[in-house]
C-alpha cells in the first residue's frame, strides 16, 4: 500500500518548482522594469539641466519649421 508521505512529497516538490519559476520571472521583470525607470529619470534629469537638447514636438511647429526638420 502507498503511504501518504510517498505521495505527498513530490507533489509539494512539483508546486515548489512551479512557484519558484513564476517568482523568478516575476524578479526578472521588476528588475528590467527598475532598469528602465533609473535610465528614464537620467534623461529627465539631463533635459532639465539642458533644455536646450531638447526639440519642438512636431504638433507644437509651425509649416515653416516642419519643412525643415
Amino acid at each position: 500500500m502507498v503511504c501518504f508521505h510517498e505521495i505527498i512529497g513530490p507533489i509539494l516538490a512539483m508546486v515548489a518548482v512551479i512557484l519558484t519559476i513564476l517568482l523568478f520571472r516575476k524578479t526578472i521583470d521588476f528588475q528590467a522594469y527598475r532598469e528602465l525607470d533609473s535610465n528614464y529619470m537620467e534623461v529627465l534629469k539631463i533635459s532639465i539641466e539642458r533644455p536646450f537638447l531638447l526639440q519642438k514636438k512636431h504638433w507644437e511647429m509651425n509649416s515653416e519649421e516642419q519643412k525643415n526638420i
